[in-house]
């Protein structure tokens, strides 16, 4: 036999008001947040512009110029899609003291 969910109508999202030590730190956790980001993606910003121009030649000598860039590009690519899977891994090592990690 299944039970529908009948949600509560007595309780409404007016009735839940912040005090004003739970507003100062959603401001200061959203603000964190937004900071966190914008270093992230500056970080990801100024290594694209160094794997344009600098590393194709530091890295990658014995190749000709082309190759350089795509090779060093690609590094560039593997850390952006790898980046979630590891933020995922370091948060849950972070959180959860006795988790085995990734």
């Amino acid at each position: 036999m299944y039970v529908r969910y009948q949600p509560r109508r007595d309780i409404g999202m007016s009735d839940h008001a912040f005090t004003p030590a739970a507003e100062k730190q959603a401001r200061r956790a959203a603000l964190s947040s937004f900071v966190g980001a914008v270093i992230d993606w500056y970080d990801f910003l100024l290594y694209g512009l160094v794997a344009a121009l600098v590393f194709n030649e530091e890295f990658f000598p014995n190749v000709s110029p082309a190759i350089g860039t795509l090779a060093a590009f690609a590094t560039f690519g593997v850390g952006f899609l790898f980046r979630p899977s590891a933020a995922s891994c370091s948060a849950t090592t972070a959180t959860a003291s006795d988790a085995s990690g990734c």
